[in-house]
C-alpha cells in the first residue's frame, strides 16, 4: 500500500531524520530536526508566511509585538466584523492542507460501507448497494503453484524494476504526474482529488485485507525471498493495485472521458501504468498476481462510483464479484474478461453545491489545459 508511511523528517543540524507519519501526513520531526512533509503531499499549516515555524521565529515575533503595540483595551478594532464561512467552498479553499484532506476525506468515506467482503456504496434512500463483492482466493494445492510461478518467473525483473520499486512505497502519484502535467502550483485541485482518491483507497481495501488475512508469497515459500520487507497485513486484495487503478480510473475520467472498461480494452497509458505499478508487487516478492487482480476491480469499483457520484451521474454499473479460483497472470489481456460490471443501478450523487462537484469541475479545468 503506497505511501502509508510519509517521508521521514529532515535531521536537524547533528540530528538524527525523523520517522515517517502514517497515510501520507507530515513525518515526525527528526532529533533536533524538524518534521517533514509527508510524500502524500501534505503540510501541516504551521510554518509562517516567509519561513519555516521555529521558537526562534516565535520569539522574534513576540518581541516584534512589545515592540510595536499601542495601547488596546481589548475591544474589536477590525473594519468589519467577520462572518462565518458556512462551509463554502471559498472557505475550503482557504483551509491548509491537512485540513482539506480531513473535510474531504470526511465527504468521500461516508460514501462507502464495508459489509464483510461486500463493498458497497450509497444508493436514493439512505440505502447501500453492492460495488463488488470479494470472496477469498482459493488455498488449493494447484492455484497456489500456479500463482507461485508466477512470483518466481517475475523474480527475473527485480534488478530492472528496483528504482521503481523503492520509490513506489511512498510515491505512486509522481509516475502519474509523468504522464500528463501534474505540480502543485499549477494542478492543486487535481492533486488534491488524486491524493483523495489514494486514501480512499486504503481506507476501504485494508478492512478487507484484515478479515481475509491472506498469508503473503513467502509464507508458502521461504525461497521467494522478498526484495523488499513483506508488510504485516495481509496480502489480498493488493494495496499498490487498488490505489493505482482507482487513480488511473479517475485519471481517465479527467482527460480522456474514457471508462475504466474502455481505457483497459485500449491499453491506455495510465492503465498500463497501473498495471505496471501492480506487477511490480510480485516482482518484488510480496504479492500473488491474483491479489493485484482483486485490487484493479477493487480500485475501479470505487473510483467509478466516486466520479459517478461527483459528476452527479444516477445510474452506474454495479455488483462486480472477484475471488475463488483464479489461475490466471495480471496484465491488463486477463482483466480485460473480468472487468465488466453485472448490472446497472442508482447511485446518490453529489448536491450540486457540494464540495465533491465543485472540487470535480476545478479539476477537470485543470486538466483541460
Amino acid at each position: 500500500m503506497s505511501g502509508y508511511g510519509g517521508k521521514g523528517g529532515k535531521g536537524g543540524k547533528g540530528g538524527k531524520g525523523g520517522k515517517g507519519g502514517k497515510a501520507g501526513y507530515g513525518g515526525k520531526g527528526g532529533k533536533g530536526g524538524k518534521g517533514g512533509k509527508a510524500a502524500g503531499g501534505y503540510g501541516n499549516g504551521l510554518d509562517h508566511a516567509g519561513s519555516e515555524a521555529s521558537a526562534f521565529l516565535s520569539t522574534a515575533l513576540a518581541n516584534t509585538r512589545d515592540g510595536i503595540q499601542h495601547h488596546w483595551d481589548g475591544k474589536p478594532t477590525a473594519k468589519h466584523s467577520p462572518k462565518p464561512d458556512a462551509a463554502s467552498w471559498e472557505g475550503f479553499a482557504r483551509l491548509d492542507d491537512d485540513s482539506r484532506g480531513v473535510v474531504l476525506d470526511y465527504e468521500i468515506y461516508q460514501l462507502f460501507h464495508v459489509n464483510d467482503t461486500d463493498v458497497m456504496g450509497r444508493a436514493p434512500a439512505g440505502k447501500m448497494k453492492s460495488l463488488i463483492k470479494m470472496s477469498a482466493p482459493e488455498n488449493g494445492s494447484d492455484m497456489i503453484e500456479a500463482q507461485l510461478g508466477f512470483v518466481k518467473s517475475a523474480a527475473d525483473l527485480r534488478m530492472d524494476r528496483l528504482p521503481e520499486i523503492q520509490v513506489q512505497l511512498t510515491d505512486i502519484v509522481s509516475f502519474f504526474g509523468a504522464i500528463s502535467y501534474l505540480q502543485q502550483d499549477g494542478t492543486p485541485w487535481t492533486l488534491a482529488l488524486l491524493r483523495a482518491v489514494k486514501r480512499m483507497a486504503a481506507f476501504v481495501e485494508m478492512p478487507v485485507k484484515h478479515r481475509l488475512g491472506i498469508p503473503r508469497p513467502m509464507s508458502f515459500a521461504r525461497e521467494v525471498q522478498p526484495l523488499i520487507q513483506t508488510p504485516t497485513h495481509g496480502s489480498w486484495p493488493s494495496g499498490h493495485a487498488t490505489e493505482a487503478f482507482a487513480m488511473a480510473t479517475v485519471f481517465e475520467a479527467l482527460t480522456s472521458g474514457n471508462s475504466a472498461a474502455e481505457a483497459i480494452e485500449k491499453e491506455s497509458q495510465p492503465m498500463r501504468l497501473a498495471a505496471r505499478i501492480a506487477t511490480n508487487r510480485t516482482v518484488a516478492g510480496v504479492h500473488f498476481p491474483t491479489d493485484s487482480t482483486a485490487g484493479a476491480l477493487l480500485g475501479i469499483s470505487l473510483a467509478e462510483y466516486l466520479v459517478a457520484h461527483m459528476k452527479r451521474h444516477k445510474k452506474l454499473g454495479l455488483g462486480r464479484q472477484y475471488g475463488g479460483k483464479d489461475m490466471d497472470d495480471f496484465n491488463l489481456h486477463t482483466l480485460k474478461t473480468k472487468v465488466a460490471p453485472k448490472a446497472e443501478s442508482s447511485i446518490q450523487t453529489a448536491g450540486k453545491d457540494s464540495l465533491l462537484h465543485e472540487l470535480w469541475h476545478r479539476a477537470e479545468a485543470e486538466m483541460s489545459h
